[in-house]
């Protein structure tokens, strides 16, 4: 029997809070990915799936406090995109028509600069339906 390849386990919780699958650390440190499995059980009493979902989580809550810093600190990118995701903000106008079937019915859908005012607005299109 041959005696057991020493195993980072740093280069191992580094990849697996990226993200990484337990075959791509396997592949790195190149060995099996079951003999990963083995030796994380063996070593760390635990079983695989277990300890690459805590270091999974691990990772996401270093990104979600970075991002935030960051968006606190006036990184607009990232305050546009906390905004859109964890606040449920977005761009754009929504607009819900309902109308009787067979009836015909035209919507005018009009346009203004901010320095329009309200009576100014210019009709860049018309829909029929």
């Amino acid at each position: 029997m041959r005696p057991n390849a020493e195993i980072d386990f740093q280069i191992v919780d580094d990849m697996l809070e990226a993200g990484c699958t337990g075959v791509e650390v396997a592949a790195r440190l190149g060995m099996h990915p079951d003999t990963l499995y083995i030796r994380v059980e063996k070593e760390l009493g635990m079983g695989f799936s277990a300890y690459r979902q805590q270091k999974v989580a691990s990772g996401d809550q270093k990104l979600r406090e970075r991002l935030f810093r960051e968006a606190i600190a006036g990184d607009k990118s990232a305050l546009i995109f906390l905004s859109k995701t964890r606040l449920g903000m977005k761009e754009g106008i929504e607009v819900e028509h309902t109308a009787k079937p067979d009836t015909q019915t035209t919507i005018t859908i009009g346009f203004r600069a901010p320095s329009d005012s309200p009576g100014e607005a210019k009709v860049k299109r018309k829909a029929k339906s």
